[in-house]
């Protein structure tokens, strides 16, 4: 069981860097639409510590 437990474990920590890895790519396309329509400057910001809080979160939750 103590084995099972461990390999179940290996694939949530792949999962969790795979989003770490998926989130700077569908937020570098967001921002990249963004500057094309001449959004504000202050959403763009907004934007950007909504992305960084969401990449510490999701750090903590590797450890």
């Amino acid at each position: 069981m103590i084995m099972m437990e461990k390999k179940n474990l290996k694939p949530k920590n792949t999962e969790k860097f795979d989003l770490i890895l998926i989130w700077p790519i569908f937020f570098n396309i967001f921002f990249f639409f963004l500057c094309q329509t001449k959004l504000l400057s202050n959403f763009l910001k907004f934007m950007l510590y909504i992305y960084i809080y969401i990449c510490i979160c999701e750090i903590c939750c590797l450890f």
